[in-house]
């Protein structure tokens, strides 16, 4: 979708060294995965009963603390917008429909690290991403059924380091069912179930019910390929993940880190009753051999 936020008093820096010499940011360990900044996670519960308080939204979400989710990234494609999630000092989680349009993989990819609300001063890390480090599936979408719909974006150099605003999230185990457990979105997508209004601002989040197979199976129809997606139900405020926040990480906890279960990549409109991942514990072979 339209980037339709006006970046004028972000200040980007691609000098890591000067990042983290203006932020006054600690170096941390990367591998350090999954961590989340901030208060104790609230429960489903707390969740469901502070998105009914808020009017800020994914779609009917509540406003992320600054810096809550250190693996969040903002993913800029020319003008338009999606989400993607730091795994590695050299590699970065996406939707192969964020890089990849008529099997042509784009040119340029800016990524902007470290950031939470797009309109308000603040310093941030930018990395641009060319062609040859920009890896969509090489089987995204082959028999048009938005199969395989992930990517991994290449940091050349790597990062030499971590922060407490920049850092990973972890990977689930090969062939991990996350089916029955309650899941997360971050992302800075539309606030209007139709689109209307553009992107958020401010990183926002919902947490949502992950759907048994059969009933993805059910609401999706023979393009849900349960091998290779999951999905979740819109919680009971309707709130659910929506356009611009694809290629954001669907997290669950796993062993007191939170990781990354799914990609956003696709789901009806008006955005609303469901949405569809690339199951990521499919994909671990590859995204580790890139």
């Amino acid at each position: 979708m339209l980037d339709n936020i006006d970046w004028s008093k972000v200040n980007l820096i691609e000098d890591e060294e000067e990042y983290l010499r203006q932020t006054g940011q600690v170096r941390q360990d990367c591998t350090d995965c999954g961590r989340v900044n901030g208060k104790k996670r609230r429960s489903i519960d707390e969740e469901v009963d502070i998105q009914k308080k808020e009017e800020g939204r994914i779609v009917n979400g509540s406003i992320v603390p600054a810096h809550k989710y250190p693996w969040a990234t903002i993913h800029r494609n020319g003008g338009s917008l999606c989400g993607s999630s730091l795994i590695s000092r050299d590699k970065v989680l996406t939707a192969a429909h964020c890089v990849s349009r008529n099997n042509v993989t784009t040119r340029l990819v800016t990524l902007v690290l470290g950031c939470q609300q797009r309109s308000r001063t603040q310093t941030c890390l930018t990395r641009t991403v060319t062609q040859n480090n920009i890896f969509p599936h090489p089987e995204y979408n082959i028999n048009r059924q938005i199969d395989n719909d992930i990517a991994v974006l290449r940091l050349v150099p790597p990062l030499t380091s971590c922060t407490s605003r920049i850092n990973t999230i972890c990977l689930p185990p090969a062939n991990y069912v996350s089916d029955g457990q309650n899941g997360t979105v971050a992302g800075w997508g539309v606030t209007d179930a139709r689109g209307r209004g553009g992107a958020s601002d401010q990183l926002r989040e919902t947490t949502m019910p992950i759907a048994p197979q059969s009933q993805c199976q059910q609401l999706n129809g023979r393009m849900f390929n349960e091998t290779q997606k999951i999905c979740t139900l819109a919680n009971v405020t309707q709130s659910t993940d929506c356009s611009g926040d694809s290629g954001s990480c669907l997290f669950v906890p796993i062993g007191g880190r939170m990781t990354c279960v799914g990609a956003v990549s696709y789901g009806p409109f008006p955005c609303a009753r469901y949405s569809v991942y690339a199951r990521v514990s499919h994909f671990i072979s590859w995204i580790m051999g890139i």
